[in-house]
């Protein structure tokens, strides 16, 4: 008997999947980014509220929001 253990990772964006042998836990694959995006709401420190939202992105969708984030001349 083998145990094959294989880790699968889904963009939140787009839902493109990725699989790939061995177990990595909550590490992205290669070439993609993991994004934190925390909001502070009024009277509340980073820590005791807001909203956080954390993303596994491809490296197109990476590069899309990424693209986003510039600042325009």
């Amino acid at each position: 008997m083998s145990t094959n253990v294989v880790t699968i990772s889904n963009c939140d964006r787009c839902g493109l999947r990725h699989e790939r042998e061995g177990a990595e836990g909550y590490v992205p694959p290669v070439e993609w980014a993991s994004v934190k995006l925390h909001y502070r709401w009024p009277g509340a420190g980073w820590s005791g509220g807001g909203r956080r939202v954390d993303a596994e992105l491809c490296p197109s969708c990476a590069r899309a929001v990424e693209a986003l984030m510039q600042k325009a001349d």
